[in-house]
């Protein structure tokens, strides 16, 4: 099967508020797992605002030496997946592995469901991707409301 389906169903995503198989209002985000890739909805374009905040206070972190202590737990498993690669003066924050599943439960804390399903977009060899799609009433808002829950979750780190 070619294209993007739900692996149990063998039929297309479809949104949970209106059934929709195409991309509708509701849609938060559309996740290329595999690949790390924001492909669709309110967060599109976006996504790198995240994870510049993000790295922006790891780095400061990681510059001064010390271990960080984030109220919020998922920001602190996220700091111990960072890999930090370090070459003369600059510094970089490889959030890969960690960075997407984490975003993406921050959405969900905000508001956004993501169905309980494999998404899949099947393409050639070496390009297919598990998908995630994150749906809401209020994408933007959901958007907003997340970015503003990690700026104040990492401001609970004791900063340089």
């Amino acid at each position: 099967m070619f294209g993007i389906y739900d692996e149990d169903t063998g039929e297309e995503p479809r949104c949970h508020i209106c059934e929709s198989t195409e991309n509708c209002d509701h849609i938060v985000a559309i996740i290329a797992t595999t690949f790390g890739r924001c492909r669709g909805g309110a967060l599109y374009g976006r996504d790198r605002e995240f994870f510049s905040l993000i790295e922006d206070v790891f780095e400061k972190i990681f510059r001064a030496g010390s271990e960080p202590e984030f109220d919020d737990l998922a920001l602190n498993v996220l700091w111990k997946e960072t890999e930090f690669i370090e070459d003369g003066e600059n510094i970089l924050v490889d959030l890969i592995s960690g960075g997407w599943p984490f975003l993406i439960s921050l959405l969900e804390e905000e508001g956004a469901i993501q169905p309980v399903t494999t998404i899949i977009d099947s393409g050639p060899p070496g390009y297919s991707s598990a998908m995630a799609y994150l749906y809401d009433d209020h994408p933007s808002a959901t958007v907003d409301a997340a970015k503003k829950t990690l700026m104040a979750n990492l401001a609970t780190a004791a900063a340089p």
